[in-house]
């Protein structure tokens, strides 16, 4: 996973229109998106914890070698909890985030973000997320009313568009320059604030921008597209 802190400053410079990022939460709520990310499915405890170990990695090492460290970091991870309990209730509210249970996941809209701040994380876990998720993408395409394409075919769609990303040797190798370049035209270059816009008009906008960019690309190899 990146350094959160390399992540931070390019919120700052490079993503100051998504208001979700700014002001004195970004921090949590950055960590949240990546950290959901990187690990799947966590609970706001779990969380806790690892924002903790994270953003405060001193002061918890001391801890550890106080006598009462355990009332200690159970306090300190109850403080956290709360903190991170509100925003994750903006991450729900916004659509980046879905409950289930007492476990907390990314939607697509959320994964499609998380994916722009931390690539190399999302690259890695590919492979994973074609495996296990089916029940993740269902959860958030069942909130998407497409007005022609049913709902299996919206999920074996995404689930394409992954598999084909990652094996195919010319996909895999335009993965970097295509996708996230998408990514980063809807996000920092068009400025558009994804807090305010549907999980649905991400999707749409992804896909519109990744084909363009990649008529783009076949035209200059004399080849074309669609």
């Amino acid at each position: 996973m990146q350094n959160f802190e390399q992540i931070l400053k390019r919120c700052k410079s490079e993503y100051s229109h998504i208001l979700s990022l700014k002001g004195k939460n970004a921090p949590r709520i950055v960590f949240i998106l990546c950290w959901l990310a990187a690990k799947g499915e966590q609970s706001c405890w779990d969380l806790a914890l690892e924002y903790i170990k994270t953003f405060k990695a001193r002061e918890y090492a001391e801890w550890c070698k106080d006598p009462h460290a355990k009332a200690i970091i159970y306090h300190e991870r109850q403080k956290e909890n709360s903190a991170l309990y509100r925003s994750l209730d903006l991450l729900m509210r916004k659509n980046y985030v879905e409950k289930n249970g007492s476990k907390y996941s990314l939607t697509i809209k959320g994964f499609l973000l998380a994916w722009i701040l931390d690539p190399e994380t999302l690259r890695n876990r590919i492979p994973e997320l074609l495996e296990k998720s089916d029940n993740e993408i269902q959860a958030s395409l069942e909130r998407i009313h497409f007005p022609v394409i049913p709902k299996s075919e919206a999920l074996s769609g995404f689930r394409r568009f992954l598999k084909n990303l990652y094996e195919y040797p010319l996909a895999r190798k335009m993965f970097k320059s295509i996708a996230e370049a998408s990514l980063q035209h809807i996000l920092r270059d068009y400025k558009i604030n994804i807090d305010e816009i549907s999980e649905k008009e991400l999707i749409n906008l992804f896909n519109d921008e990744i084909i363009k960019l990649l008529r783009k690309y076949l035209k200059k190899q004399g080849q074309s597209f669609g």
